[in-house]
């Protein structure tokens, strides 16, 4: 946040200031703007979706596809956040998203693998 907000607070004190430069409060002005939407590029928006075989989680321009098939465990680590713990061949990858409805979501997200089972404020993967 810092990169967009001092950059541009300098960049306007530049254009607004008599015996400021111009051309560098442009600048500045410009670049926070840049810095600004690729930020919003990456982070919104931001929706979660799960498919017969996928939870696919979309942020921006990212999106991924976890395989349920994959997924070892998902469970609350903060008060708003779903952890996620997956296998992606050989390693274990980590997801963190954070659903509206973090209890609805992971029942949906047991009640769509047979393998997943909800355990308090987790789902885990049967053994």
């Amino acid at each position: 946040m810092a990169a967009v907000i001092v950059p541009l607070v300098f960049g306007v004190i530049n254009l607004l200031v008599p015996g400021g430069n111009p051309q560098a409060g442009w600048l500045m002005v410009l670049t926070s703007t840049a810095a600004a939407a690729v930020l919003l590029g990456f982070a919104h928006p931001v929706y979660y979706m799960i498919t017969d075989f996928d939870l696919v989680v979309r942020s921006g321009f990212l999106q991924y596809r976890v395989p349920l098939a994959s997924i070892v465990k998902e469970s609350f680590k903060f008060s708003r956040m779903v952890f996620g713990q997956y296998r992606k061949g050989t390693k274990t990858r980590y997801l963190l998203i954070s659903p509206e409805d973090k209890t609805a979501f992971l029942r949906e997200l047991a009640s769509s693998d047979a393998g997943l089972e909800v355990h308090g404020d987790r789902v885990i993967r049967a053994a």
